[in-house]
């Protein structure tokens, strides 16, 4: 999340309102679209038209169709993670509050209310739907209990709020816990966070799986809305980049051999593979009713070659035999059957769509279209033959043609509004046989007989030095050469990125800029750069006069990257400011936040200070302390990097390598030799005392060691594990604390500073915030005055002689075992040596090993491990909590929402067994 911006769910941040607002009785639409359907007009002639002679609804459904996509969409929500701790959040809804709605009868000012009901294709009964209106919301307190829960539920993280067709490209991707798995256009994220959910499935507490989720968004500021989306699974196993899908890196080049040789590329390939595509939107009418006065024929012709070249850049990246989910929201079929269809034909049987009608039964569909027409601003055309010489932005991927006719296509689905009162949606599944041929991006034939006769590391490391040293005088005819390939990738704000040239031109285009560079002075590389942009402006005249639409579009976004490029270098550089000591640079590093001010509590003593109030004006980048050596760090050129890296805009992302931070860590927390901090903890700075520190699994950082030339434009990625803390007039042993976050994956291999509570004393702290320690007399103020004779005083023998060996500082308060299993929570996690080492190998190897056993693995009978079982998630993981031992005080570290969520769920858990335990009692 970037810096300025508030966290929101449920009513926090966003239009219309601060933190704790309710949403559902507020209409946040902006005016104009408030305005527009309060006349009802929602119709849309050229709509109906189009979609009439596309024939995508069955004869005589119609008129249904068209009455759901104008009504409005009801809420879903689905329940996060699985097994026992899942099952229980599902049964709690169904006793405590849709039980309540008995025959479903209830009448509000007449208006009948309809029940909540179960998702029937959703696995588990995890899935479920809501219909209120605000009408309804306002007068029935049934209703209003349901949201708050909702709402304090989804804040939690226990639940997400997600349309219900969303939910379904996840279920068919079948993402198993060693898969590597790729989201092309991930955000906002709900998608993401199920696939990170699926890799996580079957995890104990401490353990990661062996596989990792990238995440790619082509807009920078959704990329950091993806990251705090995604930061209520607490997984190490994420890494959040930036580039054009349709450009993502598909080979990296590892750091050299410790004999100075170089060693062959990496092919970056993944297992599973979603690409929920940009699209027109349509299917998203009833969320967004607007687009009924916007649609129009252009918006779903326009988008079809970059759906087409997302989708091919997509199976290139496939592993063969790995899975491909290609998905959009919308019903038109220039974006979904003719981009599938198109895609088959290209990659010449290598992929083949997977039948999945038994997947899912209880999920109405629609077969995919083997025909259909396509339609310009004028009229409709049924093959390129009749359209070619006439059509207006028409290309030839867009018809169906015989040989398109032939594929499977029926293995298509399209889910229509009218079937399951839901939005619409497209998925199509695929699955990569064999390599793809050169032309469809498959490795060229030199390559392969390189590789037969044994000489191909000798080929790559040719082409690395012939793209790495190009002699001056090539350059320009590089340059020309590049322009006529295709467009550079820029890297404007927001948006999507311009697209970047291919194969050769690619290569000449690097290889001109690595030229030209060091010896360009500012104003000879703006004039070079506006040349360029001129060439290639006149360039687009050309092919669009010629007819070539896609080529006269890449030559205009290299127009505008050049001259962008020009601007930046003919503008006045301005001297860089030297941050005074103890101040950082204005701009908080993207991608992680910490708690400031309202993620820490600072005691009943006022003795402790979360890092974030120390120095909110710190930059993530740097403090303006002391940088540190490190033995390899990727991104954030400028933040903190005295030479080198690329993407100024992106914190570095380097490894914790001092040693005496590391073995105060391990001495002050108690945790096993074996566990990987060494290897695993990274920074997002290169001060000697970052303020964060982040664990990777294992698969993670080896992807990021092998991109040596920093081609990927990494935003965000480990899991916040500790925080630096400021004490005043106290001596820290350790300066850093645990961070809440973290906490799930590390409890189980912390053997010092812990806490058991009983569940009525946790439940106390939890509502106090801090309790005064016998030391500390009512007498005694804070800091600010405020006294401290309000909070209760500690008063239980056991739980004293407990605390009192602890040093002061950071104490983990968890829930005793005995009333864990009583009330049905996770009891306090302890791992093991081999835990560590196992937790310690979860990288590349370790996903090929469980690849290869997935499928004879099998529970044994009678195995009741699924008790301990959290599958990632904060809010699956024993009950515990980050707490400061003060002289005085003992004072949680937890953000006021996540507190009253825990108060919620124990308090509702010991009602509940208290009442039991009386009833038993009676008897």
């Amino acid at each position: 999340m970037g810096r300025g911006q508030k966290r929101s769910w449920g009513g926090g941040g966003g239009r219309g309102g601060g933190r704790g607002a309710n949403e559902w009785k507020q209409d946040k639409r902006p005016k104009a679209q408030q305005e527009y359907l309060s006349r009802n007009d929602m119709s849309n002639a050229a709509f109906e038209e189009y979609y009439l002679a596309q024939d995508v609804v069955p004869e005589g459904e119609w008129g249904a169709f068209l009455a759901a996509l104008k009504r409005p969409l009801p809420v879903t929500f689905r329940i996060n993670g699985s097994g026992r701790f899942a099952d229980h959040l599902r049964d709690r809804l169904q006793s405590d509050f849709f039980a309540q709605f008995g025959d479903g009868k209830l009448l509000v000012d007449g208006e009948q209310v309809t029940p909540p009901r179960s998702l029937p294709w959703y696995p588990n009964g995890y899935a479920w739907q809501l219909e209120f209106s605000r009408n309804q919301l306002r007068k029935l307190p049934l209703l209003e209990e349901i949201h708050k829960f909702v709402v304090a539920a989804n804040d939690a993280g226990s639940i997400s709020r997600q349309e219900a067709v969303s939910m379904v490209p996840p279920l068919f991707l079948d993402v198993q816990p060693h898969h590597r798995v790729l989201d092309m256009c991930a955000a906002p994220g709900s998608k993401t966070f199920q696939l990170l959910e699926s890799l996580h499935a079957g995890s104990k507490p401490g353990q990661t799986p062996p596989g990792f989720v990238m995440a790619n968004d082509a807009d920078f500021m959704r990329c950091n809305l993806l990251t705090h989306q995604t930061k209520r699974v607490c997984s190490p196993c994420l890494l959040v980049v930036n580039h054009d899908a349709s450009r993502l890196p598909a080979s990296l080049l590892p750091p050299p051999l410790p004999d100075g040789a170089k060693p062959p590329r990496l092919e970056v390939r993944f297992d599973r593979i979603l690409a929920d595509v940009p699209c027109s939107g349509d299917g998203t009418m009833r969320k967004s009713p607007d687009i009924w006065r916007r649609w129009n024929i252009s918006g779903g012709n326009s988008l079809h070659a970059i759906q087409l070249r997302i989708a091919l850049h997509g199976a290139k990246m496939l592993e063969v035999g790995g899975r491909m989910v290609y998905s959009t929201c919308t019903f038109n079929p220039i974006e979904d059957e003719a981009v599938v269809a198109e895609l088959l034909v290209r990659c010449k049987g290598a992929v083949e769509l997977v039948d999945v009608r038994d997947c899912l039964p209880d999920l109405r569909r629609m077969p995919g279209k083997h025909t259909w027409k396509v339609k310009d601003r004028y009229r409709f055309y049924d093959t390129w033959d009749e359209a070619k010489e006439i059509c207006y932005k028409l290309e030839e991927s867009m018809f169906s043609n015989a040989q398109k006719a032939a594929l499977p296509l029926e293995r298509c689905m399209r889910f229509l509004p009218h079937h399951g009162d839901t939005g619409g949606f497209f998925v199509a599944v695929l699955r990569k046989v064999r390599e793809l041929p050169q032309e469809a991006g498959g490795p060229k034939p030199a390559a392969a007989a390189a590789a037969a006769n044994g000489s191909a590391a000798a080929a790559e490391e040719a082409a690395d030095e012939a793209a790495e040293d190009p002699q001056p005088e090539d350059a320009e005819a590089a340059l020309r050469e590049a322009q006529a390939a295709g467009a550079e990738d820029g890297e404007g704000e927001g948006g999507d990125a311009e697209p970047k040239p291919e194969g050769e031109g690619a290569a000449a285009a690097e290889a001109a800029e690595a030229a030209a560079a060091p010896e360009a002075t500012p104003l000879e590389a703006a004039r070079a750069a506006a040349e360029a942009a001129l060439a290639s402006a006149e360039a687009a005249v050309a092919a669009y006069e010629a007819g070539n639409c896609d080529g006269a579009s890449r030559a205009a976004a290299h127009a505008d990257a050049c001259a962008r490029r020009a601007a930046a270098a003919a503008a006045p550089k301005r001297p860089a400011q030297e941050p005074r000591q103890g101040q950082g640079r204005p701009g908080q590093g993207q991608g992680h936040q910490g708690q400031g001010r309202k993620g820490g509590n600072k005691g009943g003593d006022g003795e402790a200070l979360d890092a974030g109030d120390q120095d909110d004006d710190e930059a993530a980048g740097t403090t303006g302390g002391q940088l540190v050596n490190v033995s390899w760090v990727r991104g954030g050129g400028g933040r903190g990097r005295p030479s080198g890296g690329k993407f100024a805009y992106l914190d570095p992302v380097a490894p914790l390598e001092d040693e005496e931070t590391l073995t105060t860590l391990f001495d002050y927390y108690g945790m096993p030799q074996d566990f990987p901090l060494r290897s695993q903890l990274i920074m997002r700075s290169l001060d000697k005392t970052p303020k964060r520190l982040y664990f990777v699994a294992r698969s993670v950082r080896e992807l990021l060691l092998a991109d040596s030339k920093e081609v990927l434009k990494v935003v965000s990625t480990g899991l916040k594990v500790f925080e630096r803390q400021v004490v005043r007039e106290q001596v820290n042993e350790c300066a850093y604390r645990l961070a809440q976050e973290g906490l799930p994956l590390v409890l189980p291999y912390i053997t010092k500073q812990r806490l058991e509570l009983p569940a009525p004393l946790l439940l106390e702290l939890l509502h106090h915030r801090n309790i005064i320690l016998p030391g500390g007399t009512e007498g005694d103020t804070t800091e600010k005055g405020a006294p401290k004779g309000v909070k209760p005083t500690l008063a239980d023998p056991a739980v004293l002689a407990a605390l009192e060996p602890l040093k002061l500082g950071c104490v983990v308060c968890e829930l005793a075992a005995a009333d864990a299993r009583a009330l049905g929570f996770a009891a306090p996690a302890h791992a093991t040596a081999s835990d560590a080492r196992a937790l310690a190998e979860s990288g590349a190897a370790a996903a090929a090993a469980a690849a290869a056993a997935a499928a004879a693995a099998a529970p044994p009978p009678g195995d009741d491990g699924a008790e301990e079982v959290t599958g990632g998630l904060a809010a699956n993981a024993p009950l515990a909590v980050v707490a400061w031992k003060g002289k005085a005080s003992l004072a949680i570290m937890v953000e006021k929402a996540e507190c009253l969520q825990m108060i919620d769920k124990l308090s509702a858990e010991l009602k509940k067994y208290q009442q039991v335990t009386a009833a038993s009692a009676a008897k």
